[in-house]
């Protein structure tokens, strides 16, 4: 699970730094399977789901 959240807060910070779109946009860019695609999609989804998870925990305490 801390495996996880390291691979989250990281690749989050990658979508604050470029953008929700501009990700999306590489993510399609780089590969052609459509699979691909859509696990990079869930996983942008994933990470903002972690990052508003974090914040209401943080605020709770």
């Amino acid at each position: 699970m801390e495996l996880l959240s390291y691979f989250l807060s990281v690749f989050g910070l990658f979508i604050l730094a470029k953008g929700f779109k501009p990700t999306l946009e590489f993510i399609n860019k780089t590969t052609e399977k459509e699979l691909v695609k859509f696990f990079g999609l869930i996983a942008i989804l994933i990470t903002l789901i972690f990052y508003v998870y974090v914040m209401f925990n943080f605020l709770k305490k």
